[in-house]
């Protein structure tokens, strides 16, 4: 089997097909990765997470620059686990098929039968116009309020405003930011209409 996209998802995916016997290799980009069990990483990374790598903090700020295009690092499965299971991991990408085989952009054609694509997604902005899209490309927000957009809210992005703010433990705060700032906004409204 060949797994392709080599972060989180695609790590969880190759180290479970390999720990039952098969065959598996891990295509792509290998991610940095939180060196500790995850035990303990969990309640470590939610700490950080929503207190230390923040906007609000200068290390926070020099971080997120950093995650947001390569996306978040392992924190469950190492690649210590992977190569202990046998996952013949490669940085090279999956670029092709040749003879219905995936081929690789090193020019390895892998003689496998089942594919399975973790590659995550792209998100498209395009119906919010005219947000300006970053560098990053992520929209161009403060905290989830869209610059230059009036009543344009995100929640859920990637280091929205910390380290968890795409994540079940972190996204909740920020959830209630942008609510509060929906309320400001319809009240500031209210008083202009009367």
């Amino acid at each position: 089997m060949l797994v392709v996209g080599a972060g989180q998802s695609g790590a969880d995916v190759a180290y479970e097909v390999a720990q039952s016997g098969h065959e598996t290799w891990l295509s792509g980009r290998h991610p940095g990765e939180i060196p500790i069990d995850e035990r303990i990483a969990g309640p470590i990374m939610r700490l950080l997470g929503n207190y230390i790598f923040t906007l609000k903090t200068p290390i926070g700020r020099k971080f997120r620059p950093k995650l947001r295009p390569g996306g978040a690092p392992l924190i469950r499965t190492k690649r210590a686990d992977l190569d202990a299971v046998g996952v013949r991991r490669t940085q090279a990408q999956t670029v092709g098929s040749v003879d219905g085989k995936p081929q690789l952009d090193d020019g390895t054609v892998l003689d496998v039968s089942n594919i399975v694509w973790c590659t995550g997604f792209r998100p498209d902005y395009s119906f919010a116009r005219p947000l300006r899209i970053g560098d990053d490309g992520f929209p161009a927000e403060t905290e989830g309020v869209a610059d230059g957009v009036e009543g344009l809210f995100f929640v859920g992005l990637l280091f929205q405003r910390g380290f968890t703010s795409h994540l079940v433990g972190g996204v909740g705060r920020d959830a209630k930011f942008i609510a509060e700032r929906i309320a400001e906004r319809a009240a500031s409204r209210a008083l202009q209409t009367v």
